[in-house]
């Protein structure tokens, strides 16, 4: 697209849209500051620790994983609260707006791109502890009652899996009447392989609800579930990544794993490979030179995979069932929790860097991983292709096979 389209469509949007201002607050600070009738915080699990491991390359020294302490998990009810579509923004009935990760950020690398906010060059504009936020106008719509599943980039398949249906597993922990329903985004829904897994999830059979982008949404008795995992949106400088900055709770990760699993619909028609290469051939970034890696891969029996092509119940059973999984960062390697222990994988990056987003998941599945990366010096993950030396794949999997 044009930098003159792009201005055209932020133009666009900017004048289509509400805009208000109000103070930010983590949900526990605004608990110990405003607890009333309008608003209760419950605790629901406090001292929890999971372990994280920094990203394994292939030939250097094995990293080990370190202990790491995770964030309260709690639940809020808020009387007269209001919510944004595919947004993390929730507002307040004395308008404050509540948003974990958002309040944190200013002292860590992350970078919050949520377009219920005004951002400004990529990033939300703000005066002190003063954001903007923006709602299409004419498109309110008042709910009675309801516990929020909306999020931030919840249309992506990791950040929905790790973000949002986790927090099916809060949910399982605490007690709330099965008339108050599920509230999603709507273009969560329109995906099939993310429907199948709420529809599996949903284990009270609440009804759901959904509202669009961008559409504010006043919910007269809220509902809010803290993050379940540690997860970052966006890095502003991916060499000031942490291993800690993605973390993952065990027992949560076992209670989506055994859902799942039990309530897929076995396809035991199809073949599912020991050993498979996760292609990136239809994506527009992240693609890495398959053709020049197909000969080696093929040569030790890895027959290509195109998840984007398969259901959820597919897909689990493809990772499930695999033994050695090779292939470009991207989000397939959610998957990585359905994976059997010991289960081996090596992942390509386009740049060195310490995104522990996938080893930490590798490391609590108990799974062995590693990475290959391209040489070139780059300072961005999201580039359109990269190179993996074809000797340092087959130096890999000959140490395995040969």
């Amino acid at each position: 697209m044009s930098i003159i389209n792009r201005i055209k469509n932020k133009l666009g949007f900017i004048l289509s849209t509400h805009h208000r201002m109000a103070k930010l607050m983590s949900f526990v600070e605004y608990a110990q500051k405003k607890e009333s009738q309008y608003y209760s915080y419950k605790l629901i699990e406090n001292g929890r620790t999971t372990h994280v491991l920094p990203v394994n390359f292939f030939n250097e020294q094995k990293a080990v994983h370190s202990t790491c302490e995770m964030p309260d998990t709690y639940i809020s009810v808020l009387k007269n609260g209001s919510i944004i579509g595919e947004s993390g923004v929730v507002i307040t009935y004395d308008h404050i707006m509540l948003y974990d990760i958002l309040s944190c950020c200013k002292t860590n690398n992350v970078n919050v791109t949520d377009y219920g906010l005004f951002l400004l060059f990529g990033k939300p504009h703000h005066l002190c502890n003063i954001y903007i936020y923006n709602f299409r106008r004419g498109h309110n719509k008042t709910i009675e009652r309801g516990i929020s599943f909306v999020w931030n980039m919840s249309n992506n398949y990791y950040h929905f899996m790790y973000e949002i249906a986790a927090k099916f597993y809060l949910l399982s922990k605490v007690t709330i009447d099965n008339e108050v329903p599920l509230i999603f985004d709507s273009r969560v829904l329109a995906i099939s392989q993310m429907r199948e897994i709420i529809e599996i999830l949903n284990k009270d059979h609440r009804k759901i609800l959904s509202i669009d982008a961008n559409c504010l949404c006043y919910v007269n008795e809220l509902y809010c579930f803290s993050a379940v995992n540690k997860t970052v949106p966006n890095h502003r400088n991916i060499n000031l990544i942490k291993t800690d900055d993605f973390a993952y709770d065990k027992d949560a990760l076992a209670f989506i794993k055994k859902s799942i699993l039990c309530n897929i619909k076995k396809e035991t028609d199809l073949h599912y490979p020991k050993r498979i290469f996760i292609s990136r051939k239809n994506c527009t970034i992240r693609k890495c030179n398959e053709d020049e890696l197909a000969p080696i891969l093929k040569q030790y029996g890895f027959e290509f995979v195109y998840t984007e092509n398969m259901s959820i119940s597919e897909q689990v059973q493809l990772f499930s069932n695999a033994e050695h999984i090779i292939g470009a960062s991207g989000a397939a390697f959610s998957n990585l929790m359905f994976c059997r222990p010991h289960c081996k994988v090596l992942m390509f990056f386009s740049v060195k860097n310490n995104l522990s987003v996938y080893s930490s998941l590798a490391e609590i599945s108990n799974i062995d991983i590693s990475a290959l990366a391209e040489n070139a010096k780059k300072t961005n993950l999201q580039v359109a292709s990269f190179s993996i030396s074809p000797l340092s794949l087959k130096e890999y999997l000959s140490e395995i096979y040969d």
